[in-house]
């Protein structure tokens, strides 16, 4: 069962519409969409129903303390719940079975005497793991001290929808009056070289005299970054679909003109040799950066008029001369450079826009995510998903591929990011020995790590180049950087705790995510949302491009 906010929402205006708090119910009318589930669900949904579904959780809540570990039922005393069957004892049944989510640490209130007391009993737990009834709970501390660094800015730049590094070069694209875009290189700790200008001509508006049609020859700002593999090249697309060659020291190299909207991703090859651009009217576009000519061209651009959406944002190499794309109805298509335009394979399994694709050099398997809510593992030859992952209340944003290959971390717009593994053969893990079941991931959809620290939508994703951190950018302009490697020591423990068990107990997971630092815009003005993230090929720097605000380089 899942509840969504805007359903609370509903339930809630029904509610005060039912107790007669007519004012109350139209100010939620105003504030949210409860008049659009007001037509869908008005005829379904029965007097007194949010009443009903708290009192079913009270159930709920009580219900799990009748039950052990073993599965057997503890006795009922029927006069203690005469007394304290209520929802502050649900509440509070609930904050001892699950402390982490009680207002403690940088969320806990001034003065607030309970979360202080809460801090000092943690702190005492000298290995930041216990086991409270049955329950496995890790610390959400960096370096076992209990402390979220903030991140530290070493250099900013103005607002930007791109930016990326390539060994010690830094590029962005910066929403000026002449849509440029800059290269700096770092020259020490803190040191910055000057800027290197990539700009674009500005051109006047011209006038179709025959069809008396305005067109706008501005090259618009600049959407997308990406450097070779090598290095020392460096492409830019704009919103009037050119894309632009640039060598390292800011010279032109070549201009590819045949995209007519927005690019939205370009993914250089291994060797260099190719580019794919995509923009957002669904053409897809094979160049040959050495000779600026196109290799191959898929124009869907009349799918998004039929359905008004995207059929994905991202493309991916497999191998030197193979390629993926999305295709129609959430499929992925795989391509072989050649003269064809027909796909060799197609991945099915996903039913809406594409939203993450990352190939896995050493396992061999593709991921992808998608705006469906799901993520999904391919292996070669077969064109049904080997894995599928559900748990995302709403789209994925970004699924990425953690350091043992066998473990995947993904954020969504629902808020939370997800720590998943990847079972072989059915076995998780942490292995059942001797016949037990002290198994806690025995299913393909086996999430073992979660942090959920509000609903604020993510709308970007990004793992460290040493897979050591994981960061995420908010809708609301917060970044925060997760330690996987803090995450992996907590792991260890729990298996160490599972390898000595000798019933079969069970153990509660998902485990949270601990949080190494973080980032909040002081003043955010609206619509500021993160829109890139790029790591540092040395794992300490960061940059963050922003909508509205400065944009910044920290240094972790």
């Amino acid at each position: 069962m899942s509840l969504t906010s805007e359903e609370l929402n509903y339930l809630i205006y029904r509610y005060l519409q039912e107790t007669g708090h007519e004012v109350s119910s139209l100010a939620l009318q105003e504030e949210t969409r409860v008049l659009e589930f007001e037509k869908k669900f008005k005829e379904r949904i029965p007097l007194g129903c949010l009443v009903s579904l708290v009192q079913k959780g009270i159930l709920y809540t009580e219900s799990e303390l009748l039950v052990r570990y073993d599965g057997k039922v503890m006795p009922v005393d029927p006069e203690n719940y005469k007394k304290n069957f209520t929802l502050a004892q649900a509440l509070q049944v609930d904050k001892e079975q699950f402390p982490e989510i009680s207002n403690t640490g940088r969320f806990a209130l001034e003065n607030d005497s309970e979360a202080e007391e809460e801090k000092l009993k943690e702190g005492k737990d000298e290995e930041n793991s216990q086991i409270i009834d049955g329950t496995h709970k890790a610390g959400n501390s960096d370096e076992d001290e209990g402390f979220i660094k903030a991140l530290e800015s070493i250099f900013s730049y103005g607002s930007s929808n791109a930016c990326e590094w390539s060994g010690s070069y830094f590029a962005w694209s910066e929403k000026t009056p002449t849509n440029s875009a800059k290269i700096v290189r770092l020259k020490s700790n803190k040191e910055f070289s000057v800027p290197t200008v990539l700009t674009y001509p500005t051109v006047g508006k011209s006038t179709d005299t025959a069809s008396n049609n305005t067109s706008n020859n501005l090259a618009g700002e600049i959407t997308a970054i990406s450097w070779s593999r090598s290095g020392d090249r460096l492409l830019t697309g704009v919103e009037s679909g050119e894309i632009r060659l640039w060598t390292l020291d800011g010279k032109l190299s070549n201009i590819f003109n045949m995209h007519k909207a927005p690019i939205i991703t370009m993914k250089w090859s291994d060797t260099g040799m190719h580019c794919i651009t995509m923009d957002v009217d669904n053409v897809t576009i094979v160049w040959n950066t050495l000779t600026g000519s196109p290799v191959q061209h898929f124009d869907l651009k009349e799918v998004i008029n039929n359905f008004g959406e995207s059929l994905g944002i991202d493309c991916e190499w497999i191998e030197k001369d193979k390629f993926v794309i999305p295709g129609l109805n959430g499929a992925i298509l795989l391509f072989q450079i050649n003269n064809s335009n027909e796909p060799i394979g197609r991945l099915l399994g996903h039913s809406k826009t594409i939203t993450c694709l990352s190939y896995n050099e050493s396992n061999k398997l593709l991921l992808s995510s998608s705006d469906d809510n799901t993520i999904r593992i391919w292996r070669g030859h077969n064109s049904n998903a080997s894995h599928c992952l559900m748990g995302h209340s709403q789209g994925v944003v970004n699924a990425s591929w953690m350091k043992n290959n066998d473990k995947i971390i993904s954020c969504s717009l629902d808020g939370s990011v997800r720590c998943w593994t990847i079972l072989k053969d059915g076995a998780g893990d942490i292995a059942a020995k001797d016949g037990g079941a002290n198994n806690y991931a025995n299913n393909n959809n086996a999430m073992f790590a979660c942090s959920l620290i509000d609903d604020i939508p993510i709308v970007y994703g990004c793992i460290s180049p040493d897979k050591s951190m994981y960061c995420v950018g908010r809708l609301d302009g917060q970044v925060i950087v997760y330690n996987l490697e803090l995450l992996k020591k907590n792991m260890e423990e729990l298996e160490n705790i599972v390898s000595k068990k000798t019933t079969n107990d069970a153990i509660t997971v998902p485990l949270e995510i601990p949080i190494k630092a973080e980032y909040s815009v002081p003043i955010s003005k609206p619509n500021n949302y993160v829109c890139a993230i790029s790591w540092c090929e040395t794992n300490d720097l960061l940059s963050v491009s922003y909508a509205e605000n400065q944009s910044y380089v920290f240094r972790l």
